[in-house]
């Protein structure tokens, strides 16, 4: 079932209403690629965005270097409403991997999956490509786990192996 995900916008910003949350239109300054009507909430942390809703013809998620869409099905926007409290919940982080403080790709991985050693077969798995690989060798990488609540976060340095 097809909805209207403008309509969403109230009861989104209530799911978020114990955080700091700015609306934005096409209208502000580096929101010019919503389109006309469309909407962006930015959740703050001391006026640096955390966290962000796009409400276009479909919902954009993101947090921490990676983000995820859905479409404008009521399936879809329940899924969304899912990694949305995960995410409020701290149950849910988003995980980076940067090389040469360059992003080479990103995931999320629920709390209780947070091992080096999990995260690093997923690092694998996501850049299997040969050439990803020895340049991670090389260079050593970083793998960056975001939650909203950024006490939380974690940092995990794998240096190269020359």
């Amino acid at each position: 079932m097809e909805i209207n995900i403008l309509d969403k916008k109230e009861e989104i910003l209530e799911l978020l209403k114990d955080y700091t949350t700015v609306v934005h239109t096409n209208a502000d300054e580096d929101f010019d690629y919503l389109e006309e009507g469309c909407l962006s909430i930015s959740v703050l942390n001391n006026d640096e965005e955390i966290l962000y809703v796009d409400l276009e013809d479909e919902i954009t998620l993101g947090i921490g270097g990676w983000h995820t869409h859905y479409s404008g099905y009521l399936s879809d926007y329940n899924m969304f409403l899912k990694d949305l409290r995960d995410f409020i919940e701290c149950r849910l982080c988003a995980v980076c991997i940067i090389c040469n403080d360059e992003w080479m790709g990103s995931f999320t991985a629920y709390e209780d999956e947070l091992s080096l050693e999990n995260l690093k077969k997923e690092v694998n798995k996501l850049l299997s490509d040969r050439e990803f690989q020895r340049q991670l060798k090389k260079n050593g990488y970083r793998i960056e786990c975001t939650f909203l609540d950024s006490t939380k976060n974690i940092v995990w340095k794998i240096e190269s192996s020359r």
